[in-house]
């Protein structure tokens, strides 16, 4: 006679254990249909350990709870009772569940962690905590469980309440990945971003790490200063300071300032201050949200541009020769005072007009042609000589050298650099008619009149 194997002992056990759960679920079932009694349903109510679950107010408790519950068989984790709220959350029907282990609602690698918790657990309330669970299609929930040992159908057995955070969870994920991306933004750009009550210099609530690369300070150190901006800037920069203060507590407009303001290590610091009032969907404003950033370099390039164009300005006031600048349009945009040393024009005089104005009718053609040229070949340079009236209404004449700058967006114009040459083209035709009196001399002697050189030999 062949014997029983472990598999049949088990079928013939569970079996066993079927029939009887089958046997006390019948028994049980007429109690969800006691009277509805009117109940105030308690999250996560505790069960006293001696109340009786068979009793109707208990039952309805259980059967109408809005929240998901169970009762389970400590020993077997089988599911021995469900209610509404639970196969709606998970989806299966009743008689589903009570086929089922409370172990075949978590995701596999969930099980052991599983048996360790329930071997731990003592009497009494058992606050499990937050639980992945799987519903029956498929779906991964994040739940907090409850539970607490009672008796049921005379089995050793826990009331399990729990609660979908599922929602909740991912909110909390959502807003962790954004608190990530914000941080980094926040810790990567070339600033201090800060957070401080209404009142300017107020407590700061908060300041990023970037404090320390501009200022030398740690954001603890300061948080722990109040008034640091205020008790570190320069002497100078304190009354333009307290007046953009002043303006924007009395209009609520941005903050926006510039001063220097002490490194810790001494030293002085350009920064700019950038603030903005932040309103709660009310309207109310409830802080200021700013920003610090550090402007030395920009600071010293605007200085060292200054001085650059100090400079220049000095060399063109200073120069003999006469710069203008035309514009599209063939106009004065601009002249350097030589002019007026030259010719006697104050610059602002013949800002906007023609230069052909000024420029003797018979010499049009010559200046005309240089420009065109210029203008057809932005690469070209082009010499021109031509006579300018000067403001006694004398002519003199100038050499131009003239470049096309149109392309070049800081000066877009034809730039002419002009010299006053009157005396050297007077001694240029003096020259010449002391060439033409000496050969009209020569051509009129009786003998032939020949040069030659002298052979030292």
């Amino acid at each position: 006679m062949a014997q029983p194997t472990a598999a049949d002992r088990n079928r013939d056990r569970d079996r066993d254990r079927n029939h009887d759960r089958d046997r006390d679920r019948d028994r049980d079932r007429s109690l969800l249909d006691g009277p509805p009694d009117p109940v105030v349903i308690v999250d996560g109510a505790e069960a006293d350990a001696g109340t009786d679950p068979d009793d109707g107010s208990n039952r309805l408790l259980f059967a109408a709870n809005p929240l998901p519950m169970w009762i389970y068989d400590l020993e077997t984790l089988a599911f021995l009772d469900i209610n509404a709220a639970a196969t709606a959350l998970y989806g299966y029907a009743r008689d589903e569940f009570l086929a089922m282990r409370i172990s075949d609602i978590r995701p596999a690698e969930d099980v052991e962690r599983l048996e360790a918790h329930l071997a731990a657990v003592g009497p009494g309330l058992d606050r499990a905590g937050e639980w992945r669970h799987r519903t029956k299609d498929g779906r991964i929930i994040d739940v907090e469980i409850a539970g607490h040992p009672i008796p049921f159908a005379g089995r050793r057995s826990s009331l399990v309440v729990a609660r979908d955070v599922t929602e909740r969870r991912q909110s909390e994920q959502r807003l962790r990945a954004a608190e990530t991306t914000y941080r980094a933004l926040v810790e990567q750009i070339p600033a201090a971003v800060y957070r401080h009550g209404l009142e300017i210099g107020s407590d700061l609530t908060y300041i990023s790490p970037r404090i320390v690369d501009i200022l030398g300070y740690s954001p603890a150190e300061v948080v722990a200063r109040p008034g640091l901006f205020q008790d570190e800037v320069h002497p100078d920069d304190v009354p333009a300071s307290q007046a953009a203060n002043a303006q924007t507590e009395a209009t609520g407009e941005n903050f926006d300032t510039r001063y220097r303001v002490r490194h810790a290590d001494g030293r002085w610091v350009w920064v700019r201050d950038q603030a903005r009032l932040v309103r709660d969907p009310a309207g109310r404003a409830i802080e200021w949200l700013g920003l610090l950033t550090d402007i030395a370099e920009e600071t010293r390039g605007a200085a060292a541009l200054r001085a650059s164009e100090a400079r220049f300005r000095s060399l063109i006031a200073n120069a003999s020769d006469t710069i203008t600048v035309l514009d599209p349009a063939g106009r004065v945009a601009s002249i350097s005072p030589a002019i007026e040393r030259t010719l006697g024009h104050r610059p602002d005089d013949l800002v906007g007009r023609d230069p052909f104005d000024l420029i003797h009718p018979d010499d049009h053609p010559v200046a005309n042609a240089a420009l065109a040229a210029l203008v057809a070949d932005p690469t070209s340079t082009r010499t021109a000589r031509y006579r300018f009236r000067h403001a006694d209404g004398s002519w003199r004449w100038q050499e131009a050298i003239g470049t096309n700058c149109l392309g070049d967006a800081a000066v877009a114009g034809i730039v002419i650099n002009s010299r006053d040459i009157d005396e050297r083209v007077a001694a240029e035709a003096d020259l010449r008619a002391a060439e033409e009196r000496f050969r009209t001399l020569v051509e009129h002697l009786p003998a032939i009149v020949s040069l030659n050189a002298v052979d030292a030999t």
